[in-house]
């Protein structure tokens, strides 16, 4: 089986790890001040 990633796919990816990542330090920011 080949795999093949679009710089599309890889974009989409990376955005959501980014959100991700975000809503974490979000969620861990919270915490802390509360």
């Amino acid at each position: 089986m080949k795999f093949q990633v679009t710089p599309i796919d890889l974009e989409a990816q990376f955005e959501q790890m980014l959100r991700i990542f975000q809503q974490y330090q979000l969620s861990n920011i919270l915490c802390i001040y509360i």
